[in-house]
Parts: C-alpha cells; sequence; structure tokens
C-alpha cells in the first residue's frame, strides 16, 4: 500500500469488439456436439473475458470445462465481492476525505492475481494441437506472459484452468472484503474520524492493514495449498 498506481489501460478496441461479434453464442448446455467449433480458441477467451466484465456467470461456466466450472465461478464471485468492497470503500475516502489517500489504500491491484481473469488482458499468439490449445497472454503489459489452455469437447472450445484455483482462495477474498467493510463502517460512525487523515494517512493505512490482515492470511494459505498442489501433480 502506499505505492503508486499503475496507469491503467485502455477500455476494448473497436477492433476487439469485432473480434467478439462472430462469437457471442455459448455452448449448448445439453453437451450435443455441433457440427464445427462455434468460435476458435482465441475467440473462446474473448468471449470468455467479456462475460466476466458482465459478471454473466451461467453463461461463463459453459466455457469451463466441466470439472472446473464451479470452482472458477466462486472464485471469482469471491473477488468480485472484494473488488466491490474496496470499491466502496474508496470512493467514500475519495469524496470525503480526497483522491490522494483513497489511491493510497486501493487494493484493486489483488485482482490482477488471477491470470486471464484479471482487469487488463491482452491476448497474444494462439497454437492448435488436434482437441487441445493454448493462447498466450500478458496483464497489464507485465512480462512474461502466461498461457491459457483450451480443451476442445463436443466440439466446443473451453477453458481449462489446469490444476484450478485452491478451495480456500473464495473465502480469502471474502474475508478481505469484510475487512474492508469493517474500515468503511468505523469512517462512517467516526470511530475512526476523518479529521486529520489527509494529513496523516498512516493512521487509515494502519486500519486497513489490521481489518485485511485475516484476510491476507487466508490469501497465503490458499497460495501454499496451491502450490503444494500443483507440486503433487508433476
Amino acid at each position: 500500500m502506499g505505492a503508486p498506481r499503475t496507469q491503467r489501460l485502455a477500455t476494448l478496441t473497436l477492433a476487439l469488439a469485432a473480434l467478439l461479434a462472430g462469437c457471442t453464442r455459448t455452448p449448448d448446455p445439453s453437451g450435443q456436439p455441433t457440427s464445427r467449433p462455434a468460435c476458435g480458441p482465441r475467440q473462446t477467451l474473448l468471449r470468455l473475458m467479456e462475460l466476466r466484465g458482465q459478471r454473466q456467470y451461467t453463461d461463463l461456466r459453459l466455457l469451463v470445462v466441466p470439472d472446473r466450472g464451479s470452482e472458477v465461478v466462486a472464485t471469482l464471485l469471491a473477488v468480485d465481492d472484494f473488488l466491490d468492497a474496496n470499491r466502496r470503500l474508496c470512493e467514500w475516502i475519495r469524496d470525503n476525505v480526497g483522491i490522494g489517500l483513497a489511491e493510497t489504500i486501493d487494493q484493486s491491484d489483488l485482482g490482477d492475481a488471477l491470470g486471464l481473469f484479471a482487469r487488463h488482458v491482452a491476448l497474444l499468439d494462439e497454437s492448435q494441437d488436434r482437441d487441445e490449445a493454448a493462447v498466450s497472454y500478458v496483464v497489464d503489459t507485465h512480462l512474461p506472459a502466461g498461457r491459457a489452455r483450451l480443451r476442445l469437447i463436443n466440439y466446443t472450445w473451453r477453458y481449462d484452468p489446469e490444476g484450478g484455483y485452491s478451495d480456500e482462495l473464495p473465502a480469502a477474498f471474502h474475508e478481505l472484503a469484510r475487512g474492508l467493510d469493517h474500515v468503511l463502517t468505523e469512517l462512517r460512525t467516526g470511530v475512526l474520524p476523518t479529521e486529520g487523515l489527509h494529513d496523516d494517512p498512516a493512521r487509515l493505512v494502519e486500519r486497513v492493514r489490521g481489518h485485511l490482515a485475516s484476510g491476507v492470511k487466508l490469501l497465503s494459505r490458499a497460495r501454499l495449498a496451491a502450490e503444494s498442489g500443483g507440486r503433487e501433480r508433476k
């Protein structure tokens, strides 16, 4: 906290919108195959990202391999809970204290820890090998590039997060959201006075850090679980 905010990228361009135009149909939930894939791997990921932005998780789930859809949606819902709490807190501080302090305690960058489902993703190269495909991508222009894998199931490309997400990840983001809401409640009720916060931002930063502590512990535990699971799968 307290570090300068990274420059925000532009929103989806008209060219990207054109790519999405031919890929607005989601898979038939009955699983019946079609004559050919409605969308290629890259188009499928673009549609997945669009659905994520719109929070249309019923449709998004159908573009994830069946055994991973539930955990992907559960994680994204928890991240939304956290990002919404962060937005509420930052907006209140911006309106009642100052924009600089709001930027100082903004935690939205945590949402970029989800790779393909981060806020600013640019898709790069695509490769296919029969019923498997991979698309490289960067988050907020940062290198090295990540790699999203897809599988062709019933003539539909579906995103495969491979190892998936830790079962503890949703709980961690929900707890982080509760921590930020506690801070907002303290500000609104005067438990944490706003007087002097602009000149002494450390008071607010420490309060935020304290209320996030339990969520951060859960997040660390989730990361350790994911790493441990990755080692076991090798």
